[in-house]
C-alpha cells in the first residue's frame, strides 16, 4: 500500500486539479477580505485575505491572498489587475488544489532531493524518469512550510525540465 496510495492520488489530484481554473472563479467571491493592508513574508504592502474554512482544500495553507507576491510574474499580475485576479492566478493556476493536496499528504523531515531514478526515506519515496524536456515524477513531493516543517504530498505528474 506504501507504493500504491500516493501514485493513485497524485494522479487523482492532477486530473482533477485541471478544474481549478474554474472552481476559483466560483470560490472568489467567498474570500474574506482584510479592511487594512498587511505585510506580507516579502515586505511588500497589500490587502490580503482568506478563503472560509470549507474551501480551506482550494487554498495553500500557509500563504494568505493573494498570495505569493514573492514570485515576480505574481506580483506583475496583482500590479496590472489587482487581489481578485491575482488570487485567482495563485490558486487557480499556480497552485491548484494544493490544500487538498497538503491534507492528503503526510509530515516528513526533509526535502527529497533533486534526483533522477529512485529515492526513499522512511515512508516518503519518489520515483522520477527524465526524457528529453519531460520529467515524470511519481511518489511524493516534499514541501517546506513557514514554520520550518516538512510536507509530503502525493504526486504523480509529468514536468517540463531542462
Amino acid at each position: 500500500m506504501k507504493y500504491l496510495w500516493p501514485p493513485l492520488f497524485g494522479l487523482l489530484l492532477s486530473m482533477t486539479s485541471l478544474t481549478a481554473p474554474l472552481l476559483m472563479l466560483l470560490a472568489l467571491p467567498f474570500v474574506r477580505w482584510d479592511d487594512q493592508p498587511s505585510t506580507a513574508r516579502d515586505g511588500s504592502t497589500t490587502i490580503r485575505g482568506d478563503l472560509p474554512k470549507w474551501l480551506s482544500w482550494l487554498s495553500t495553507p500557509d500563504e494568505r491572498l493573494p498570495g505569493g507576491l514573492y514570485v515576480p510574474d505574481l506580483l506583475d499580475v496583482l500590479t496590472k489587475h489587482g487581489e481578485h485576479i491575482a488570487s485567482w492566478y495563485w490558486l487557480g493556476v499556480r497552485n491548484r488544489l494544493f490544500g487538498l493536496r497538503m491534507a492528503l499528504g503526510k509530515p516528513a523531515t526533509e526535502y527529497i532531493p533533486d534526483v533522477r531514478g529512485w529515492y526513499e526515506c522512511g515512508d516518503i519515496w519518489q520515483y522520477s524518469k527524465q526524457v528529453g524536456i519531460f520529467r515524470f515524477a511519481v511518489g511524493y513531493k516534499v514541501y517546506k512550510l513557514l514554520d520550518g516543517s516538512f510536507r509530503a504530498a502525493p504526486v504523480c505528474t509529468i514536468m517540463i525540465r531542462k
